[in-house]
């Protein structure tokens, strides 16, 4: 039987977060599955992405400030919830959590939460204030709207784990459903890396290494700087023949610390900063390159991995990211330490490695995408769950099960 789904979040003016990136994935999917899949935004704009997934949006669209307050959600929410079989919200720290709680908490309507790693206690080392702000508004703002939710859902066991860490008041029903990306349909043919290198004619010939471009500081990027420096010092690098590539828009602020860390190991030259890409060039860049690189300083689930799986390029992450394990275990990529010094030893093993022993990492990446991170197995992961977490009967009743705990549902 279809489900009926309403997904609430509050875009961005970037049209990037985390969140709207999932919705528009999952959306996709579950409308294509025969699911009528329908958005609430809160915020002022709905935003270009939103717009083109040619799904029914409400835009309320009076948002007020950072947290995102709108005095028509609650209201709109009680009148229209009645009509669809489950809720979900992607997001925490904002009004459409607290807004959704305040809506459905005596109704029969049940709602879901999408945490999107928002609970990583990795904000009460490096993020302190921040940390301290979140936790005045916890115990109020927060932890009801967990507590009272059918359940929580985090893409993996480790970002279930580390949320029990953020803060110790904590009750809610954990669920763990599969993270997935679009990827490519089939793995990229030996073409595919031209449309880029004609683009960018000065890596022709050239061992890349890529990094995708991305505003956080916390993914990285400068650790990968300082690790080249690091390696051409002791003649592992190859100033001549190795590029670390910067793929796509980089944040200005960031370009200038990475370029300085560069030019002060005296690696700047080896430093290729692509630009906007296309979406032919990105894939292109990833089939070119030998690997992909992702030295989070924490990160629950990364589109990019999975994208960079699916074209059968391999993938060196920090134990930062979330699925590390996953990736390590099954020999798709390599995992260390997200330090200059992590970020070289992992370029060291992967040149290390033998032409055959490299090729079979690249097999093993597109089938770890296949087996685990498709957007098509994301889908059904999720809808699986909203089944067995409500059970929609043919005749379009609800049966609000009392849910086991969270032990058991493991």
């Amino acid at each position: 039987m279809s489900l009926r789904i309403l997904h609430v979040l509050r875009p961005v003016d970037s049209d990037a977060g985390r969140s709207i990136e999932a919705v528009c994935e999952l959306s996709t999917a579950q409308f294509k599955f025969g699911h009528a899949i329908e958005i609430v935004t809160l915020g002022h704009t709905i935003g270009k992405r939103l717009e083109r997934l040619g799904i029914p949006i409400y835009g309320l669209q009076n948002d007020q400030g950072s947290y995102g307050y709108n005095a028509k959600f609650v209201r709109w929410m009680k009148e229209h919830a009645g009509a669809y079989d489950c809720v979900i919200v992607h997001g925490i720290w904002d009004y459409c959590a607290l807004g959704t709680w305040w809506a459905l908490r005596d109704s029969t309507v049940p709602y879901f939460v999408f945490a999107h790693g928002m609970l990583d206690p990795w904000f009460k080392t490096y993020r302190p204030i921040r940390h301290l702000l979140r936790w005045l508004y916890w115990p109020w703002g927060v932890y009801p709207v967990l507590r009272d939710a059918h359940a929580v859902f985090f893409l993996c066991d480790d970002e279930r784990n580390r949320a029990r860490q953020a803060f110790w008041i904590y009750d809610c029903h954990e669920f763990v459903v599969r993270s997935g990306s679009s990827g490519i349909s089939q793995p990229l043919v030996d073409g595919a890396s031209e449309i880029f290198l004609s683009a960018h004619s000065e890596l022709r010939g050239k061992r890349l290494f890529t990094f995708f471009a991305d505003q956080d500081p916390a993914k990285g990027v400068r650790a990968l700087a300082g690790a080249i420096g690091w390696l051409s010092e002791r003649g592992i690098w190859n100033s001549q023949t190795m590029r670390l590539v910067i793929a796509g828009s980089a944040d200005q602020a960031i370009r200038v610390v990475v370029e300085h860390s560069a030019n002060q190991c005296g690696v700047g030259h080896c430093v290729y900063w692509t630009g906007a890409l296309t979406e032919s060039e990105r894939w292109g860049v990833l089939h070119a390159s030998e690997v992909f690189l992702r030295p989070s300083s924490y990160e629950i689930s990364s589109n990019s991995v999975a994208d960079a799986l699916s074209a059968g390029t391999p993938v060196l992450v920090s134990t930062g990211v979330a699925i590390w394990k996953d990736l390590v275990n099954v020999g798709a990529g390599l995992a260390d330490e997200g330090t200059s010094q992590g970020c070289a030893r992992l370029l060291k093993k992967w040149v290390g490695l033998t032409h055959n022993e490299q090729a079979a990492m690249r097999l093993r990446a597109r089938r770890c995408y296949e087996d685990r991170y498709t957007l098509v197995g994301a889908a059904h992961s999720l809808t699986s769950a909203i089944y067995l977490l409500v059970g929609v009967h043919r005749d379009g009743r609800r049966d609000l099960k009392p849910l086991k705990p969270a032990s058991e549902l493991f």
